[in-house]
């Protein structure tokens, strides 16, 4: 017998933020893989050319997007690490 104004069958708020958080992260990868791809071909690009500044360019482009990736990467352990001591 259900009492008033509990709700026996709800989702637990941490299942709720895990999969927020998952599905976040999952798109802050996506983005990065997508821009090392571009990074990479604008550096194809600019080696091409012999443009020295675009060559710089492009490689600080990788390099804050290999950044960028290892900290989402970072991110989604920590997450999971924080999920299992909830559920």
């Amino acid at each position: 017998m259900a009492h008033a104004g509990v709700v026996a069958d709800a989702t637990p708020v941490a299942v709720v933020l895990n999969g927020a958080m998952e599905g976040i992260l999952s798109i802050a990868g996506t983005i990065g893989i997508i821009a090392v791809v571009l990074s990479g071909i604008s550096y194809l690009f600019a080696a091409k050319s012999g443009n020295e500044q675009l060559q710089s360019i492009a490689k600080k482009m990788m390099l804050a997007t290999v950044t960028g990736i290892v900290l989402v990467m970072g991110a989604m352990i920590i997450v999971h690490v924080i999920a299992k001591m909830f559920l």
